[in-house]
C-alpha cells in the first residue's frame, strides 16, 4: 500500500487579527465536521490548521 498526499493551499480567509474572524472560522470548521462525521475521516485539528486524514484505493 502506498501512501499519497494532496494538499491544498488556500489564499483567501479572514483577516488575521480580526474580531470576528474566529467565529467565523469556528462556523465553517463546524460544517467541515459535519459533512465528514462518520464517513471513516479522521480530522485533526491545531489552533486554526486541519487535516483530513482518509484512506481509500486509487482509482
Amino acid at each position: 500500500m502506498s501512501n499519497r498526499t494532496i494538499k491544498r493551499a488556500f489564499k483567501r480567509g479572514t483577516s488575521q487579527g480580526g474580531e470576528i474572524s474566529p467565529l467565523l472560522w469556528l462556523f465553517v470548521v463546524n460544517e467541515l465536521f459535519k459533512a465528514f462525521e462518520n464517513n471513516g475521516v479522521t480530522i485533526v485539528v491545531y489552533a486554526d490548521d486541519v487535516a483530513l486524514l482518509a484512506r481509500g484505493q486509487l482509482a
